[in-house]
């Protein structure tokens, strides 16, 4: 009996260290098998490939962010799956441009993006940058260089408080990019609707947020760049494109043509639009865009 037993756990033994012996043997064949993943290639246009798809490891842009190319370093400080560590260690970068690309990052961590703020080349790249902390915009969107201002407007993260002040800066470049802010309070909205510069009124003609009765007002505007932005926006009520579809300026006719969101009655009329014979062309892209929609649906 005793001898059998033996036999049985010699027999399990022998057993288990094969399998042993097949779990590491397993193992190693995934290590050398990452380990050839982790290879970088040695050429240039290669490196800076890899440095620059967001689908690249993190372990890879970690090694890559070191290479004395400061291309290849630029494009690991512009990649979203750039580690908030490694993004960290290129904001000490020597190159500017490198330095700029991390302040760009939304996955920088917040205490560099805090830090930047106070440097004179980096606030202006981290102001549009959607992760900056709402406290570090209130206070960019009072520097004295414009452009700092000028990308706070636009930054989409901008609370409607700052937006709502800087709606009154005295650069009408300011005043536009608020006017195309999603973020933009509707009440402010309605207050640059009437604003001189033409350039302002068009950005609130193509602001998604634009509210239904400013677009009434902004339909009857004397410059035809607004009315035109105006039929070009996916927003725009269809009571207003029908309007629109009427319009005497050719190109106001054309972007309702093709506009989505234009129903298929009016489109069906503009196929037959005739107004200005040295101008077919609202015909001609209201014919493609009813025969696309119709046999789609």
């Amino acid at each position: 009996m005793r001898c059998f037993e033996r036999m049985v756990i010699n027999g399990r033994l022998r057993s288990l260290n094969a399998g042993s012996y097949m779990l590491r043997l397993f193992l190693n064949l995934i290590i050398i098998n990452l380990n050839d993943k982790m290879k970088i290639p040695k050429d240039r246009s290669s490196k800076i490939k890899l440095a620059r798809n967001p689908k690249t490891p993190k372990e890879i842009l970690e090694k890559l962010s070191e290479d004395k190319d400061e291309a290849i370093r630029l494009r690991v400080a512009e990649n979203p799956n750039t580690s908030p560590e490694v993004l960290a260690k290129l904001a000490k970068d020597e190159n500017k441009d490198v330095r700029r690309f991390v302040a760009r990052n939304p996955h920088s961590p917040k205490e560099i993006l805090i830090e930047f703020s106070n440097d004179k080349e980096m606030k202006a790249e981290i102001a549009l940058n959607i992760k900056t902390p709402e406290e570090e915009l209130s206070r960019l969107a009072k520097d004295e260089n414009y452009v700092v201002r000028l990308r706070v407007a636009l930054n989409p993260k901008t609370p409607k408080n700052v937006l709502a002040k800087l709606s009154k800066d005295k650069n009408d470049a300011i005043k536009e990019a608020v006017a195309s802010n999603p973020n933009t309070p509707k009440n402010i909205l309605a207050i640059l609707s009437k604003e001189s510069y033409w350039q302002i009124r068009t950005s609130v003609a193509l602001n998604p947020h634009t509210p239904k009765k400013i677009f009434e007002k902004i339909a009857k505007d004397k410059e035809e760049a607004i009315r035109r932005a105006l039929a070009k926006n996916p927003y725009t009520p269809k009571n207003i494109l029908a309007k629109l579809a009427k319009d005497t300026d050719s190109f106001v006719r054309l972007n309702v043509a093709e506009n989505l969101n234009t129903p298929i009655n009016i489109l069906n009329q503009l196929r037959s639009d005739n107004a200005n014979h040295e101008f077919p062309y609202v015909g001609y892209r209201a014919e493609v865009y009813y025969n696309f929609r119709t046999l789609k649906s």
